[in-house]
């Protein structure tokens, strides 16, 4: 199982890893700290998708409006 798997065939299923985070590499941010602001500061203002749960439609929008809006 590596990246290049994933990107090249996808996944149909949730991957569930048994391992605690750090043996992973991952960190998790505190209860709290993890916003939307936090993503459009790390990846910057871009063009992304956002579902309408109402219709279900889907519409695209900038990222910091849709910080703005949530």
């Amino acid at each position: 199982f590596t990246i290049e798997y994933v990107q090249e065939n996808g996944v149909e299923e949730p991957l569930l890893f048994r391992d605690s985070l750090s043996s992973l590499g991952m960190k998790m941010p505190k209860d709290g700290t993890f916003t939307a602001r936090c993503v459009l500061k790390a990846v910057g203002d871009r063009m992304i998708e956002v579902v309408d749960v109402m219709t279900q439609g889907s519409r695209q929008m900038m990222l910091s409006d849709f910080v703005e809006y949530y």
